[in-house]
């Protein structure tokens, strides 16, 4: 990926998609709440074609592995935060979610 690319990938969107997939089941106030949260933010098509093959699962898309160890140390907390609190929107933090999410919290250390 060119540099040019990589800074226009909004890292901590991608890492949201990701904690939406990992239950396996994507809750429609899931979804649309990302895809506010998309639109809200502004994103570049880069970040939305990203988004869109995670949610497929397509075999191209960025690990979450990668995806976190893009995100700068001065915004993993909020990211954790947003993470946590899109895990949560439908009511339940399901034991995958929870995985993902120290999984990250180890990538950060």
């Amino acid at each position: 990926m060119s540099q040019l690319t990589s800074e226009q990938i909004n890292y901590q969107f991608l890492l949201l998609t990701h904690i939406m997939c990992a239950d396996e089941q994507i809750h429609s106030e899931e979804a649309k709440a990302l895809r506010k949260l998309a639109q809200k933010t502004n994103l570049g098509t880069y970040t939305i074609e990203e988004m869109e093959k995670i949610l497929s699962q397509n075999e191209n898309f960025v690990s979450v592995e990668n995806v976190a160890r893009k995100i700068q140390q001065g915004e993993q907390s909020e990211a954790m935060r947003q993470m946590i609190a899109i895990a949560y929107i439908d009511g339940y933090f399901s034991p995958l979610e929870r995985e993902m999410v120290k999984h990250i919290a180890k990538i950060w250390n």
